[in-house]
């Protein structure tokens, strides 16, 4: 999500969608065996 608000929601937001980060490193790791040339990501889309 947008990490706009009064504090701590950004700190909230941050180390939620760190997960993401770190399982999609993982999950690429397994499945390829190194890390991708390239990622995209939406920003600020209220995902």
């Amino acid at each position: 999500g947008t990490v706009a608000g009064p504090h701590p929601y950004p700190l909230l937001v941050r180390d939620f969608q760190a997960i993401i980060g770190k399982e999609t490193r993982v999950q690429h790791l397994q499945q390829t065996g190194k890390l991708p040339d390239a990622l995209v990501a939406c920003v600020g889309g209220g995902s």
